[in-house]
């Protein structure tokens, strides 16, 4: 190594690397102070708690310093884009459960939504459970705002007992199986059995 390109290395701002040996040369957290110490870096700092904030909107910085570093993360394999389980197209349906099938079907578990009950995300639970599941009335008014409006709020996304897919299948069966449910009514009649119903007698008035 020429003079030149020691001054280089030397001029850099960790030109060194500690060797560690186990059981003969390890590192202990005196020493470690002691180097931050030397380096100017802080080794207790206070945190400001990204998801807390007090009555005026402002961000809560913790009371108590804490110990602050820096964890290598890496790209999980489920976030690529051939690795996710969420549906890229919705074309193809189940009739009777109206999910997505195919290649880009996606589901959620139980514990995803267990998640969002801890987490108080109710609307967010309600729209992955109707509008983007087999709620087609809801799922029509979600994308009729986005295409006149180009944004959609979930409260206006109204579900009623008959406008999911796999509700009426559920009834449909249990009243072929003579098993009286309050699903969608409290009569043994399907939605369709029901519209035609209503509109006959409709007529007749």
């Amino acid at each position: 190594m020429s003079d030149e390109d020691f001054v280089k290395l030397f001029e850099k701002d960790f030109p060194l690397r500690y060797q560690q040996i186990a059981f003969k040369n390890e590192l202990n957290m005196v020493n470690i102070i002691n180097g931050l110490k030397v380096i100017k870096v802080p080794l207790l700092e206070k945190i400001t708690l990204g998801s807390y904030r007090n009555e005026k909107g402002e961000l809560l910085t913790s009371l108590h310093e804490g110990i602050v570093g820096f964890a290598p993360m890496f790209k999980m394999k489920q976030f690529v884009t051939k690795k996710s389980r969420y549906n890229t197209n919705i074309n193809v349906r189940n009739n009777k459960t109206g999910h997505i099938i195919g290649n880009s079907k996606g589901v959620e578990s139980d514990r995803e939504f267990e998640t969002l009950a801890l987490q108080n995300l109710s609307y967010c639970s309600k729209e992955l459970s109707r509008a983007k599941a087999d709620d087609m009335d809801a799922k029509n008014r979600m994308y009729l705002d986005i295409y006149n409006k180009g944004i959609v709020y979930a409260a206006d996304l109204k579900s009623t007992k008959s406008s999911q897919v796999s509700r009426k299948t559920l009834d449909t069966y249990l009243i072929g199986s003579c098993i009286k449910s309050n699903l969608l009514s409290e009569t043994y009649m399907t939605p369709y059995t029901l519209s035609v119903k209503k509109n006959y007698i409709a007529k007749k008035m």
